[in-house]
């Protein structure tokens, strides 16, 4: 008997979104948000009680256990050991232990990151989807803490208390830990395989390409090495977006709300719906009797001067105009139109800021098929300040993105390092690289 291990599965062994509306006596449309969302707590009872009934074998998970990777496919090769033919037979890995070995060897310097770690950098930096997915907690003594969610904001971390200057070269392999709502199908920890550069040798475009091309390379290198196909490299830049706002005729505030927004939201899509919902629902103005303060006042650590221009600026946001609107959908129209990988004259449509990505896959033998600009993808990670990537098996579905990288020139200096310092990292989820296999 097949185990149920998601939530979509469990509504689809009992007859579909109507059969389980009708169970639970609710609409359709709610049924749909539990096969993305899995189910709620309320929901649990009925839905265990008509499992048993039809004698569904269904993960914990699915009703409120605990996700491990035991309730996903589990590794049948140990994560240090987990190499092909292909690599036993190249000369450069002959010997090597693994894909950390062959990090190691191409001079990346291994790093030993704590599980836990402060929570205030992961929340400041991470995102508000990626701040949803935090495992948090406070010590005895008082001090928040996580479990780390990922491995780059540590290893960032890391370097800041080392004191090195000039170029690094770092690289890891460990667990990192993520809610993921129950019934999911998704672990809640996973082994991170990545690398970071921090810091540049030089200080220009072209060393920055550079090593946006040697990550690229190095993750993409090790996903071919382990034997996948049937993959896409998808790719954005949420700087690149912001720089194309001054092509168009924004009115000045909405120029510089988009700008804001790109830098900040999931993707362009959310932007235009969030900006469209705002102009239609504008908010009511500033009750003038709970705004009795001085603009000298310090109010729960924020001037009376910064509270004020914060409300005149959310004021002025609900008042977006319908040519501003207009114009983001033309905007949005020309750049879907310079996603499509082909010109109907044959000609490569692909963007330049991507040459980092776009000539290393080439030359590795990807089509130029497989390279998708999406820039509607948003970024993740709210650290991310330039191009970033994923690679994607589509296969896999809910669990496509099997890597993922970006850069990140502002990160060290938001966790105290005195200046900005460039840095550019990636990193391959093995369990769904195991699972592609």
């Amino acid at each position: 008997m097949t185990r149920l291990t998601t939530a979509n599965d469990v509504i689809d062994a009992l007859g579909g979104t109507q059969a389980v509306a009708r169970l639970l006596n609710v609409g359709a449309s709610a049924v749909s948000n539990y096969r993305r969302l899995g189910f709620p707590a309320r929901a649990y009872y009925k839905l265990s009680q008509a499992c048993t009934q039809r004698g569904l074998d269904v993960a914990e998970a699915v009703f409120g256990g605990l996700q491990s990777l035991e309730t996903a496919q589990p590794m049948h090769t140990p994560l240090h050991q987990l190499r092909t033919g292909a690599q036993e037979s190249s000369t450069h890995n002959a010997g090597a232990m693994g894909f950390l070995e062959n990090f190691i060897d191409d001079g990346y310097e291994p790093v030993t990151l704590s599980i836990l770690q402060p929570s205030s950098p992961f929340v400041d930096r991470m995102g508000p989807e990626m701040q949803r997915r935090l495992f948090t907690f406070t010590d005895p003594a008082g001090d928040p803490l996580c479990l780390r969610p990922d491995l780059t904001i540590p290893t960032a971390l890391e370097h800041l208390r080392r004191g090195k200057d000039g170029e690094n070269r770092y690289c890891y392999q460990g667990t990192a830990f993520r809610y993921q709502p129950r019934g999911s199908g998704k672990p809640e920890e996973f082994t991170q395989l990545g690398i970071e550069i921090i810091g540049e040798a030089t200080d220009g475009t072209p060393q920055k390409q550079a090593n946006e091309a040697e990550v690229f390379e190095q993750i993409l290198k090790t996903i071919i090495a382990g034997g996948v196909s049937g993959f896409q490299i998808v790719f954005n830049d949420m700087s690149y977006l912001a720089d194309r706002v001054d092509d168009y005729a924004f009115s000045d505030a909405f120029k510089n709300q988009l700008k804001r927004r790109l830098m900040q939201s999931d993707s362009l899509e959310d932007i235009q719906q969030t900006l469209t919902t705002l102009s239609q629902n504008p908010p009511p103005p500033p009750n003038p009797l709970r705004m009795n303060f001085e603009a000298t006042d310090n109010i729960i650590g924020r001037s009376g001067a910064e509270i004020l221009a914060r409300l005149d600026r959310k004021q002025q946001e609900s008042q977006n105009t319908a040519s501003d609107l207009r114009e983001l959908h033309r905007m949005r129209a020309d750049l879907e139109k310079q996603s499509l990988t082909k010109q109907s004259g044959g000609n490569s449509n692909l963007p330049d800021f991507a040459r980092s990505l776009i000539e290393p896959a080439l030359k590795m033998g990807c089509r130029e098929d497989q390279l998708v600009y999406a820039p509607n993808l948003g970024q993740k990670m709210a650290y991310y300040t330039g191009l970033f990537f994923e690679i994607h098996v589509p296969a896999l579905q809910e669990k496509r993105v099997i890597a993922s990288g970006g850069r990140y020139d502002d990160l060290l200096h938001s966790l105290g390092a005195e200046s900005p310092i460039p840095a550019i990292g990636g990193a391959i989820a093995l369990e769904r690289l195991q699972e592609t296999l």
